[in-house]
């Protein structure tokens, strides 16, 4: 390979979701993955991130002219109606059938239908983007049509893993087999695979694994059978809705998400429900209730969500009550433990008994591979180096140590960094300290900066103080001000009210205020240091003058 290629995360190295990396030559760049990571403590407030694609973008990191998708999860593709929305120019998307009909549907619903063009792969077809040549494999993943990939540039062959894990027996899907697709693709330069679960020893179980466990809690339940898992999961669906067939259940769908993959499952005939098994939640009241089966999304503690609406009593016609089981079938998202610990309380105190994932009944299944399956992908693939990707620090470290440990060359690099590869040598480049990031809340975005992070911490933590006041009554010898305390849990109205605060604030003022000092910045004093000598905190304080 002559030219240099440059491998470029603005995204997914570093933390877990808001996957995209740039593969960048000195005449073409495309996109690999284009994902939102989801909003939780380091994002308070925000439902999810991505990169702030107007501030990357420059004279040296260009403008991607098309995008791979490897599959259909949030994180891979939650970010692309914000990078329509900030490219300059028309992009062209590449994907699977099923994965291209997520991303059709989630354009339509943003607005951008005509702002891309979309095409459709087979697997072990190449096709060509920009001087790049590129073949889809399948891989076992927690999502339907997830893939790995063959890249080649010229005589240069990268293979990707995408999310992956290696099934431990078929359930309606092959097993993923590196060491069959090592036989197809031949030799590999550099292997780029994923770390999400790089530091869990031994092997993932896969989605046979839950057997009859599902079956078996349905012969429990007296009452209605509740399931909570990822929407995105359609064997997990499937797995669900096919033993409440066979039980000759009537099953119901909570949550958008829910619905709509269950409608694509059904689409491209994954599993078909029978119109006497398929209940209208709107008429949920009149079914008998041992004849329910019902599946939610939330399993994330989601506000609003159908598991919490339902947790609430906020599903019109349905109470909850002895006899009842809910199934936890879903990861807990680090971040997102005592959302979902809390919901589960709330069913258990509604006499629900809950079934939740253990070593004896297994209720689900991750989609990552473990330390074993890493192993085995490095031993068949044998490539001469591995970029771990995907995962937080911790993980692409962790990766990289399991390559070392086998004698394989190991590049560890974070986003705004790069791994260049010119004439089969491998170097380090970094573009920038930090990955500059954009916020999403519905239908709204903007930028995210440290100063907005630190006010939004400091006013979860220790409240805020609106203080009003006019500068015309500074000169009068009367002060006219008021001061709300908000969310100053710490302060005892009853003797301390900002009534009673600004009043000491009028008796002080004018024994101390300088003629040539500003009031705002004499009565921010006067409230930082009454509040840091009284209580130990800090509230934001935010002066107005009326």
């Amino acid at each position: 390979m002559k030219e240099k290629l440059q491998l470029i995360p603005i995204g997914g190295l570093g933390e877990v979701g808001m996957n995209h990396m740039l593969f960048q030559t000195s005449q073409f760049t495309f996109l690999f993955d284009c994902g939102t990571a989801s909003s939780h403590s380091p994002w308070l407030g925000f439902d999810s991130v991505f990169p702030d694609y107007k501030k990357i973008f420059d004279e040296e990191i260009r403008w991607p002219e098309e995008i791979v998708i490897s599959h259909g999860h949030e994180d891979h593709i939650g970010a692309l109606p914000y990078f329509l929305a900030a490219t300059p120019k028309k992009v062209k998307i590449h994907a699977t059938a099923f994965t291209a009909e997520l991303i059709r549907k989630k354009m339509k619903e943003h607005g951008y239908a005509a702002m891309f063009e979309l095409v459709e792969h087979k697997q072990k077809e190449e096709f060509a983007v920009g001087p790049f040549k590129i073949k889809y494999f399948f891989n076992n993943h927690s999502i339907f049509d997830s893939n790995c990939l063959s890249i080649r540039l010229n005589d240069y062959h990268i293979f990707h893993t995408g999310d992956f894990r290696i099934d431990s027996g078929e359930f309606k899907d092959p097993v993923f087999s590196p060491a069959k697709i090592k036989d197809t693709i031949g030799n590999v330069d550099l292997l780029l695979s994923d770390s999400t679960n790089s530091e869990r020893e031994g092997k993932s179980l896969g989605e046979v694994a839950i057997g009859d466990n599902f079956k078996k809690i349905m012969d429990k339940t007296t009452g209605a059978c509740l399931f909570t898992c990822f929407a995105s999961n359609v064997r997990r669906l499937q797995h669900i809705v096919e033993t409440a067939i066979a039980k000759e259940k009537k099953l119901i769908f909570l949550g958008r998400s829910m619905e709509k993959f269950v409608d694509m499952a059904q689409q491209f005939d994954i599993f078909q429900i029978p119109s006497v098994n398929r209940a209208d939640w709107e008429k949920i009241g009149s079914y008998p209730k041992k004849d329910l089966v019902i599946l939610m999304t939330g399993s994330q503690g989601e506000h609003q969500a159908a598991l919490s609406r339902m947790a609430h009593g906020q599903i019109r016609d349905f109470q909850l009550s002895d006899g009842d089981s809910l199934v936890f079938s879903a990861l807990q998202i680090p971040g997102n433990e005592s959302k979902i610990r809390y919901l589960l309380n709330q069913f258990s105190d509604l006499g629900v008994r809950v079934y939740k994932n253990s070593p004896s009944q297994i209720l689900h299944t991750t989609g990552h591979a473990y330390e074993g399956e890493l192993k085995e992908v490095l031993q068949s693939i044998k490539p001469k180096a591995l970029l771990p990707v995907h995962g937080d620090i911790t993980m692409l470290k962790a990766h990289a140590n399991i390559a070392k440990e086998m004698g394989m060359d190991q590049y560890v690099i974070k986003n705004m960094s790069a791994l260049e590869i010119e004439e089969g040598q491998l170097s380090l480049h970094s573009f920038a300290e930090e990955l500059p990031l954009c916020w999403a809340k519905r239908e709204f975005t903007g930028s995210v900066d440290d100063v907005s992070m630190r006010e939004k911490k400091r006013v979860g933590r220790d409240g805020m103080i609106h203080f009003t006041y006019s500068p015309k009554s500074v000169f009068e010898g009367e002060l006219v001000l008021n001061l709300d305390c908000i969310g100053c849990h710490y302060v005892d109205l009853e003797y301390d009210s900002g009534k009673n605060i600004s009043e000491r604030i009028a008796t002080e003022f004018f024994k101390s205020f300088n003629a040539g000092e500003l009031p705002n910045e004499w009565f921010r004093r006067w409230i930082r240091n009454y509040f840091r000598k009284k209580y130990g905190m800090r509230p934001y304080i935010k002066i107005i003058e009326i």
